[in-house]
């Protein structure tokens, strides 16, 4: 959780993008891929979900982040998995694991 939101300026797409492009400038990471992005706004509160592939040390990665931005905090929600290749599996772990989160009314 970070303690800036739309009361500090940040949007939506201002947060995916910062998502985006300290996952590519992180020296440790390789082969870098954007697999998907998109906004869901049929939540309570809207969201950003990015899905990038990279191998982190050697190791392929897919990982899935969806990004709220509150009026003074932002949330991302990060699920991963060890694989090369996305599949229908890691958006159904991505979506359960989402629906346990609950934003309080304050952010």
């Amino acid at each position: 959780m970070d303690y800036a939101g739309t009361d500090q300026g940040l949007t939506l797409k201002a947060a995916a993008d910062a998502v985006l492009a300290n996952a590519q400038a992180n020296p440790d990471i390789s082969e870098f891929k954007l697999l998907m992005r998109g906004t869901n706004t049929n939540l309570l509160n809207e969201s950003e979900i990015v899905v990038y592939r990279a191998e982190f040390q050697g190791i392929p990665f897919v990982f899935a982040n969806t990004i709220y931005v509150g009026r003074v905090k932002t949330v991302q929600v990060i699920t991963w998995r060890v694989t090369k290749e996305l599949e229908n599996k890691d958006r159904e772990a991505h979506l359960d694991f989402g629906r346990g989160l609950v934003l309080m009314p304050s952010f």
